[in-house]
């Protein structure tokens, strides 16, 4: 019989999934605001920029920049974002690890069923995703934060936005918006973890994109699919993260593709 690790009663380092959304919250829409001034003063100060310029390029709207300004905002915006993952992720997985390891041996108990599981999920997860984008890209722009990402990807922040995006941000958002989340609202039918999910999923992707409400929701809807099928994906593997981890992943590597794919076709 496998001998499960003994914790200290009440300590703080015990695994608590309390704590881990606490954590993420705290980091991702407080302490990230200090990473991305932390970033600025250091990139002015190796370029010989004014910390409050290198910040009022930062938090300008998107638009159309000088060379100068992209790369400051590229550069900042993508290690800003690194250092937000690799603490948020840092914490959540340390705080989770124990959900992380049931669902680890659940997955080496059935080999079969992920083995044909997770490469057919991600395939459709994929195609059903583009599909969705594609149609909503002919009635709106795409939304803020997509724009963000674009705009750091042909900088030389690429490469950090890169790891946040395809590595920690998967893992990361799924333990957060899936695990945590149907695992606070399993006593309640399973719609209504589907409706957190999906809600506390997209709201936060779409905090910096302003206009009409019409065209607010139409930019929200990629974020809601994506979150709904993220849950589906899930649920249906008995509820092993690993999964929808795996389509978030292979998700997010697809867009980051398909963005350079675009900026050379621009070239």
């Amino acid at each position: 019989m496998e001998n499960k690790p003994v914790y200290k009663k009440d300590s703080i380092f015990n695994p608590s999934p309390a704590i881990a959304v606490v954590a993420y919250i705290l980091i991702q829409f407080f302490l990230g605001a200090i990473f991305i001034y932390l970033i600025a003063w250091i990139y002015g100060s190796m370029n010989n920029m004014d910390f409050s310029t290198v910040i009022d390029i930062v938090s300008k709207p998107g638009g159309t920049f000088t060379e100068v300004e992209a790369r400051a905002r590229g550069v900042v915006n993508g290690y800003g974002n690194l250092l937000v993952y690799l603490s948020s992720t840092a914490l959540v997985v340390f705080y989770m690890r124990d959900m992380l390891k049931e669902d680890f041996t659940d997955m080496k108990s059935k080999p079969k069923f992920l083995a044909w599981y997770i490469p057919v999920t991600m395939v459709g997860f994929l195609i059903l995703t583009m599909l969705c984008d594609s149609i909503i890209s002919q009635f709106v722009p795409a939304s803020e934060n997509q724009k963000l990402i674009l705009d750091i990807m042909s900088s030389p922040g690429a490469i950090p936005m890169i790891i946040s995006v395809v590595l920690l941000a998967p893992v990361v958002e799924e333990l957060i918006y899936r695990k945590a989340i149907f695992h606070y609202t399993k006593k309640y039918k399973v719609w209504v973890s589907y409706l957190a999910t999906i809600v506390l999923f997209t709201l936060p992707h779409m905090i910096t994109t302003g206009g009409s409400i019409d065209k607010w929701l139409l930019q929200a809807i990629p974020y809601a699919f994506s979150a709904g099928l993220l849950a589906m994906v899930y649920h249906v593997s008995n509820y092993n993260i690993y999964t929808s981890i795996a389509c978030h992943m292979a998700n997010n590597l697809l867009a980051v593709i398909m963005s350079f794919i675009s900026m050379g076709m621009m070239a």
